[in-house]
């Protein structure tokens, strides 16, 4: 669970220490809490709900620009490795293409629902209730994602 809570954040914030302070926030709150939280169902999505709404109103509160460095401003580049090059050259340009463009066509959301369905393995009940849509709405989007997924990868380059 802490893995999959450490990852779900990933997608919001590279800051591990926050995430994993987030974290042990949630699992504190809900032990101190515990006399007075309802009975679940679903354990997973109910923490993981909490989880995103707690590192959601701690990302609104902080601020949104990145301080710049020196090292930012005098980028170094470095030569990739020979089997980084041979990697590179036994993927299909042409697949890599397609996928990109079609994967660039997706809303956010559709990104989010196809990462917690085939990433996170989650159940669209979990999914329901981590999201608080309609069942019948991630089914839709999850679909429309699938299909313009479908068409970017027939499409030529």
């Amino acid at each position: 669970m802490y893995q999959y809570l450490l990852n779900t954040g990933s997608r919001y914030t590279d800051d591990q220490h926050e995430l994993k302070d987030l974290i042990q926030q949630v699992f504190l709150h809900l032990w101190e809490q515990r006399e007075r939280l309802p009975e679940v169902q679903h354990v997973k999505a109910y923490v993981t709900r909490a989880f995103r709404n707690r590192l959601l109103n701690t990302l609104k509160k902080t601020p949104r620009f990145i301080p710049v460095t020196e090292d930012d401003l005098n980028p170094r580049f470095t030569e990739s490795s020979y089997l980084e090059k041979l990697l590179a050259y036994q993927h299909d340009e042409t697949q890599r293409t397609r996928l990109g463009s079609a994967l660039a066509q997706l809303t956010p959301r559709q990104l989010e629902l196809l990462e917690m369905r085939f990433f996170m393995q989650m159940s669209y009940e979990e999914m329901e209730t981590v999201l608080g849509i309609s069942r019948k709405t991630i089914y839709n989007i999850i679909f429309a994602a699938l299909e313009t997924l479908r068409e970017g990868m027939r499409r030529e380059v």
